[in-house]
């Protein structure tokens, strides 16, 4: 049997990963800050994800963000946003 990623897969996990960075995100108190990373190349549930929440949450910005990929940095994919609260 060969395994297939499903886009609904990736759908799916980006909603379940928005909805734990509102969850973390109601902790946060002012000026506060807040990491939202993953091992995961995939826009949906990097870029998308963030841009999903900053449209949601208007009292955070994106102050920095990080994408390594495999054919570039020579090590496994990942990324990382910082998300301060204004």
């Amino acid at each position: 049997v060969k395994w297939r990623l499903q886009e609904s897969d990736l759908a799916k996990h980006a909603r379940q990963q928005g909805a734990m960075l509102a969850a973390a995100a109601r902790l946060v108190e002012l000026r506060g800050r807040l990491v939202y990373s993953t091992c995961s190349i995939e826009a949906v549930e990097n870029e998308g994800v963030v841009k999903a929440f900053l449209d949601r949450h208007r009292g955070f910005s994106l102050a920095r963000s990080a994408v390594a990929v495999p054919w570039v940095d020579g090590h496994d994919g990942a990324a990382a946003f910082l998300l301060q609260r204004d």
